[in-house]
């Protein structure tokens, strides 16, 4: 059996190796996504606007005047003087692309300090790059089954690290587990021991961090998959409500009308259903989706304070575009069991679960996926290397001598 676990680990390393380098590498980059891209272009995040700050609607307006065929999708509803508005643009059914999709503004001047496509801006083309490879439902469809392979994986790889032939709990179990957390110093990347090392290094980091990895790859497959994999699994042990998708699918228009509500009107509505229902009170981002009629406002809740702070996200409520009725509301830690564990997902896939130190944590275990996906194509590759030297050599060793017979 430990040889046919030894196999499936190997092909599912090797068929995912690559998207995992690259998952690992960029999710590591986003994690400080947005101090990232403030520090990469400062002249976009950085304004010198001091005094009151223009309302949501009014920065709407600032941004359609650019082009009338431009229509905004999310800004935030709080503007603080000296930082910029990023405002999300599409272009208006049946328009041609702008060339952009992010405008950013003074909210104090109205002033629009720059434009841009975020494929051309590294941090947001990174960030897309991550959860679909930049290829929309094809590539997130393919990174979520490198998830399940990888969740699956997991649990073989830890298999194989128990010591032959000890079961656990029992004596002498964990003296023969310990070196597997170990890497023995004073070996070399080259010549004597380097295998030794190169395995050392795939296997200690996994072991000190897998269950980081496993929740890793379980809320990969969730954000991914959602719909095809982790909701039909979900059903069979615990009740659902329904998803966004759900609700929004039976209101998709290919030609929507205009709004019947601004950005602000939405957030009013919004902050009085928060605050009858108990809810912080105060929107902080509007999301528009026109072909679903819909307004997603994020409301506000107290920040989460020092290193090892919970952050379980915000409140979200999707209304009407035109009367401004609740058409859903996902509230975290409210909800079914199932509810709750798909909330806890994305908190639990970037860090922000655990505040500052959730962060660091995840963006170390990017680059720790990356050295341990790297790290086992190089044993691959030197054990196919050997076996493939031993065969040459057998295939050119002269036919062993009959017995009773000299060799020449």
């Amino acid at each position: 059996m430990r040889g046919l676990w030894v196999r499936v680990h190997r092909w599912a390393g090797l068929s995912t190796a690559l998207f995992l380098v690259l998952a690992g590498l960029t999710g590591s980059a986003i994690t400080f996504q947005h101090e990232l891209d403030a520090w990469l272009n400062p002249a976009l995040f950085q304004v010198p606007g001091r005094g009151p700050v223009l309302t949501p609607d009014d920065i709407v307006t600032r941004v359609t005047a650019i082009d009338p065929d431009i229509a905004v999708t999310a800004l935030p509803l709080v503007p603080r003087a000296g930082e910029a508005v990023l405002v999300t643009v599409l272009p208006r059914p049946g328009t041609l692309s702008p060339g952009y999709d992010q405008v950013f503004v003074d909210p104090v001047t109205g002033d629009i300090l720059g434009r841009r496509d975020q494929m051309t801006a590294i941090m947001p083309f990174l960030y897309t790059f991550h959860y679909s490879l930049t290829a929309g439902p094809v590539g997130k469809w393919l990174l979520g089954v490198v998830a399940l392979i990888w969740a699956l994986d997991a649990v073989v790889a830890l298999w194989l690290t128990l010591p032959r032939g000890r079961r656990p709990f029992t004596r002498g179990f964990g003296a023969g587990w310990a070196p597997a957390w170990k890497i023995k110093p004073g070996l070399s990347l080259r010549g004597t021991g380097s295998h030794r090392r190169v395995l050392d290094l795939h296997r200690a980091p996994g072991l000190w961090l897998w269950a980081v990895f496993l929740v890793l790859a379980i809320s990969s497959v969730s954000l991914n998959l959602e719909a095809q994999v982790m909701r039909p699994l979900l059903s069979l042990v615990a009740d659902l409500s329904p998803s966004a998708r759900e609700v929004g699918a039976p209101r998709y228009r290919a030609n929507p009308p205009p709004p019947g509500l601004s950005f602000e009107q939405a957030a009013a509505r919004g902050e009085a259903h928060a605050a009858a229902s108990g809810l912080p009170a105060q929107a902080v981002d509007a999301y528009h989706y026109a072909a679903f009629g819909v307004y997603i406002i994020s409301l506000d809740e107290p920040e989460p304070h020092g290193p090892w702070a919970i952050d379980t996200g915000h409140p979200h409520l999707y209304l009407d575009d035109s009367t401004g009725a609740v058409l859903l509301a996902s509230i975290p830690g409210q909800g079914t069991v199932g509810d709750v564990f798909l909330q806890l997902q994305f908190p639990l896939h970037s860090g922000r679960i655990g505040g500052l130190a959730g962060r660091i944590l995840i963006a170390v275990a990017g680059v720790a996926l990356a050295l341990v996906s790297i790290t086992g194509v190089v044993i691959w590759w030197h054990k196919r290397r050997a076996r493939r030297q031993i065969a040459t050599r057998s295939a050119g060793a002269p036919p062993a001598a009959a017995p009773g017979r000299a060799t020449p």
